[in-house]
């Protein structure tokens, strides 16, 4: 699965829009990587931890399941 979310940031000429990919094996979600051209900013999983890229740097952060 890959879609553009925000086409209307996009369209509009704002920062906010991304590009979403996700991988989905039998049901279950495996990865997911999420991009923000216009900002360079690179979310993705990896080893089961949720990582921000971003001026060249990675750093993680938390986050908790089942939130809506």
């Amino acid at each position: 699965m890959i879609l553009l979310d925000s086409k209307v940031l996009y369209v509009s000429g704002k920062d906010g829009f991304c590009i979403v990919v996700g991988l989905i094996e039998n049901g279950e979600a495996l990865t997911a990587l999420v991009y923000f051209p216009a900002r360079q900013e690179f979310y993705f999983i990896k080893d089961g931890n949720v990582y921000c890229e971003a001026a060249g740097q990675a750093r993680s952060f938390v986050v908790f399941e089942n939130v809506i």
